[in-house]
């Protein structure tokens, strides 16, 4: 992502509209989940310790020093079968290891700004969640972000992914709002729908440590959010 192309003018017209929204209480905020209210690769890093201890256990191996969950994420593409060949373990065994990846309690949170702006909204009852994936795995991480009292699509439960319409169709029938107001941070998927649906969508721009690319040369007027910020907490002065 080009950050300087994201001039003071544009900026400065987005803050305004947001001011708008977020002073009505009628406004529903709903937020996309992986690398939005929390960063994805501190998931993986979490999911590739918690298969190392499940292999410790059940193999009766220590081998917690032999591997570092940072660089595997980081080096590694495929990180479970570089542990199946290494230890060695049978190639049919990785797909119950990644059962334990995908149904682990992740050790995950949001930074104290996106926390914050979570609290405050969560108080005035003016936020959802909708989030691609599974339904267990993402239920976890909305657990262990302490999110589980706020109203979450998760598109395995619709049998429907994004850019499909129904999960925000459905949040508008569920709760109704004069004006609603999505946060994502994949241009390729995340935004499509509430524009065509005539939301008011805001991008948080990529930190280094996102999973997918920014990159929008390729994507068309309709992928792209009508604002970016830095950080969600860039928000709080908005909201009080």
């Amino acid at each position: 992502m080009e950050r300087q192309s994201f001039n003071a003018s544009v900026r400065l017209r987005g803050v305004f509209t947001i001011v708008k929204y977020f002073n009505e209480n009628s406004t529903l905020i709903v937020f996309d989940l992986d690398d939005t209210l929390y960063k994805e690769k501190d998931y993986k890093i979490s999911g590739i310790k918690a298969v190392i201890d499940h292999i410790c256990l059940v193999y009766d191996l220590d081998i917690v020093q032999n591997y570092d969950a940072v660089h595997l994420e980081e080096a590694e593409t495929d990180w479970l079968s570089f542990i199946c060949k290494d230890l060695p373990i049978s190639e049919a065994t990785k797909e119950s290891l990644l059962w334990v990846y995908r149904l682990h309690a992740p050790i995950i949170a949001m930074n104290e700004n996106t926390k914050s702006v979570v609290d405050y909204l969560a108080d005035r009852k003016r936020i959802a969640i909708i989030t691609d994936g599974r339904a267990i795995t993402q239920r976890l991480k909305i657990h262990a972000l302490g999110l589980s009292k706020i109203p979450a699509y998760i598109s395995e439960d619709f049998n429907a992914s994004k850019p499909s319409m129904l999960m925000y169709n459905r949040v508008m029938e569920d709760i109704p709002a004069k004006r609603y107001c999505y946060i994502g941070d994949n241009p390729a998927k995340d935004f499509i729908a509430p524009n065509a649906l005539g939301w008011t969508t805001v991008g948080i721009l990529d930190n280094g440590r996102n999973i997918h690319s920014q990159n929008n040369t390729s994507l068309c007027h309709d992928q792209k959010p009508h604002h970016w910020i830095d950080d969600i907490g860039d928000l709080l002065p908005l909201i009080g």
